[in-house]
């Protein structure tokens, strides 16, 4: 039988939902200004803008984008999208058990479902359908914000479209950095992004890894054992 949890502790714990999911928007809102860069110029700002809307999935637009560049077809895109994101199956199967409401949330919450989302309602002692329509909400306005920003912005300068994509790869290590929690963490943290970006324009054939592995390494340093 599970112990019901002291009402300090449901406060505490919808606290640090609330933080937790403006933070991490934040860095949901930088990634969707990198994809309105990406994707603005060949799409068009209103059509990259709609598809943030109507899809709403950083992999597989992401991916679509960079198909369509390469001259990629129709099949390609689709089987590209419909495997990142099989994984959504199976987080909506694990989710499903904590969702009794009717269907009009239900479709709400499979909409506004996402890793984030997901990993944030499972940590949760609140009710699982208002942290994921909650935190997915702000999830979702982050990601289309950013996206119409970088559609804009990005499509007349050059030098914000260069700093957009140069903060990609800082953002892995921003969201390793939550493990952090002292100072020296903090300190770590902040040496992996400048050593992160200053490696990405050094060395530009391994931009895609550099990044992945200072996530990892501020992760592992930074965390209390």
């Amino acid at each position: 039988m599970l112990k019901k949890l002291p009402v300090k502790a449901v406060r505490w714990a919808e606290r640090d939902i609330v933080l937790a999911a403006f933070s991490t928007g934040l860095a949901i809102a930088v990634y969707g200004v990198v994809f309105g860069v990406v994707a603005g110029p060949g799409w068009g700002s209103w059509r990259a803008i709609l598809a943030s809307a109507l899809i709403y999935s950083g992999s597989a637009q992401f991916a679509a984008a960079q198909l369509l560049a390469q001259g990629g077809g129709a099949g390609a895109v689709i089987s590209a999208a419909a495997i990142l994101n099989a994984r959504n199956v199976v987080l909506g199967a694990v989710l499903r058990s904590r969702v009794r409401d009717g269907p009009v949330r239900r479709a709400g919450v499979a909409f506004l479902m996402d890793d984030e989302s997901f990993g944030l309602a499972m940590a949760s002692a609140r009710s699982a359908v208002k942290v994921v329509l909650g935190a997915g909400a702000i999830f979702f306005v982050a990601w289309v914000g950013g996206t119409a920003i970088g559609a804009f912005a990005g499509s007349g300068s050059v030098v914000f479209a260069d700093a957009a994509t140069a903060m990609f790869p800082v953002l892995f290590v921003g969201l390793a950095a939550i493990s952090v929690e002292d100072r020296a963490g903090l300190v770590r943290t902040v040496a992996a992004g400048t050593g992160t970006l200053g490696l990405v324009y050094a060395f530009p054939a391994v931009r895609d890894f550099v990044p992945v592995a200072a996530a990892v390494a501020v992760s592992l340093l930074g965390g209390r054992r």
